[in-house]
């Protein structure tokens, strides 16, 4: 992390200024780069600051701690973050106005979160609605790494949110698996031998991805999809104790996040319901320990 940008005395500050400069680009703005440890260190509900990298989220609660504090040691030494130190001895740690604002917006609910389990490994990808048009996207690598940033759902966001299913090279082409099944639960459990046989997908699935979006009414709708050995595609929707699973193109990922955008739009344009304005509450949390936000 490189940002100079002089530190602010408030959450609701480093957030406005973020927001200004968001409104007036038009391609997405870099919020910079976290780590595992600071995003467990800076948030005000550890059980709630995750998703975490793979190292991280295996680590038991006591050597989270330790793993935070011994980070944010070394980023205050490199003058990385500001650190004062009160009449006290206690340390007075700040965050530049980007990072502020970062840690601050992804205290925001989920709107649409995608974890694949692939070739990269696990990795997230995360959208949380900010403010009128802009939304703050993170995208979380396997080693730890959140990337945050304030980003419009263009058609430029759509082709990354598919990227991000890392499909494999011809699935564009590929022809559709000739399946179309609903099963209840009890089922999948019973795993008969006919539903054993269309469900052959299954062991055929090169990785997979888990996919929650928020719909028109604020519930949540759960994916779970399938990448095949052969570039197809299998999507199972899961509803009402049931799963629907049928194959599908990539074109139908895009049709997915136009109805989720669309979504989105609805909701949005109330905007006292949603992201910032529904929670004003969290620019005036404190965004690390010894931080007056207010």
């Amino acid at each position: 992390m490189t940002d100079t940008t002089p530190v602010q005395e408030s959450a609701a500050d480093a957030v406005q200024t973020v927001i200004a400069h968001a409104d007036s680009e038009t391609e997405p703005l870099n919020l910079g780069l976290l780590t595992d440890e600071e995003v467990y260190l800076y948030a005000d509900d550890v059980a709630a600051a995750g998703p975490y990298g793979t190292w991280f989220a295996a680590l038991p609660e006591e050597q989270r701690q330790a793993a935070a504090l011994a980070a944010v040691r070394v980023l205050t030494s490199r003058g990385e973050i500001d650190s004062v130190l009160s009449d006290d001895g206690a340390a007075d740690v700040r965050l530049p106005t980007q990072l502020t604002a970062a840690v601050v917006l992804r205290r925001l609910e989920a709107q649409l979160s995608l974890r694949v389990i692939g070739a990269l490994g696990e990795t997230w990808y995360v959208l949380r609605h900010v403010r009128g048009e802009l939304y703050l996207r993170e995208g979380i690598s396997p080693q730890g790494y959140h990337a945050l940033s304030l980003v419009r759902l263009d058609d430029a966001e759509r082709e990354l949110f598919l990227e991000r299913f890392q499909l494999p090279e011809g699935a564009e082409s590929v022809e559709p698996l000739d399946l179309d099944i609903t099963l209840t639960e009890t089922q999948l459990e019973a795993a008969s031998i006919e539903i054993t046989q269309q469900l052959r997908f299954l062991d055929d699935t090169a990785y997979i991805g888990n996919l929650a979006t928020t719909a028109a009414d604020g519930t949540i709708e759960t994916s779970m999809v399938h990448v095949l050995s052969d570039a197809r595609i299998v999507v199972g929707d899961l509803a009402a104790g049931r799963v629907h699973y049928r194959g599908i193109t990539p074109a139908t990922l895009r049709e997915r996040w136009d109805a989720w955008r669309q979504a989105q739009s609805g909701r949005v344009s109330a905007d006292a319901d949603s992201g910032l304005n529904a929670h004003p509450e969290l620019l005036t949390t404190p965004v690390v320990a010894g931080d007056d936000a207010s």
